[in-house]
């Protein structure tokens, strides 16, 4: 009996930190930046969930269309900080070369610097233009030359 009540115990210990995980993807919007390049050649999410280290989620463009993507699992139910940073040569791959975050943004967690994400029970997505709060990026122009043609007559 003792030992079925041990087993039992520890049965209901690992239950309970068997932690349930959800997805999120990440998809970073970098057609209208000047980033990857040469210098920062990866993109990466780095974060709370991992006490700030480097490499934290690193993002791919499987397609070349400018939008860098990565996913990971998270706790059920959590909430978690994050950043966007480039990394490469310049910076010795360290993880940390250039960042994009949410300073002064209306969508940075309050009192923080940092993008946020509300982890609940189903997969989620977090689709960003970097430095912005806005989901994709708007479309650059080349510079446009205008002649403008003005009536001076008074008639």
């Amino acid at each position: 009996m003792k030992n079925v009540l041990s087993l039992f115990t520890m049965l209901a210990i690992g239950l309970a930190s068997f932690a349930q995980t959800v997805n999120v993807t990440f998809n970073m919007d970098m057609s209208n930046s000047d980033f990857p390049n040469a210098d920062y050649d990866n993109v990466v999410i780095n974060g709370s969930w991992n006490a700030w280290g480097a490499w934290g989620i690193t993002l791919a463009d499987e397609d070349g269309d400018g939008i860098w993507s990565g996913s990971a699992e998270f706790d059920q139910n959590s909430q978690i900080e994050f950043v966007i940073a480039l990394t490469g040569p310049a910076d010795g791959w360290g993880g940390w070369g250039f960042v994009y975050n949410a300073s002064g943004l209306p969508c940075a967690l309050p009192n923080t610097n940092n993008y946020y994400v509300a982890v609940g029970d189903v997969p989620t997505s977090v689709t960003l233009c970097p430095g912005t709060c806005d989901t994709t990026c708007s479309v650059l122009l080349d510079d446009i030359s205008l002649t403008w043609q003005v009536d001076m007559n008074e008639e």
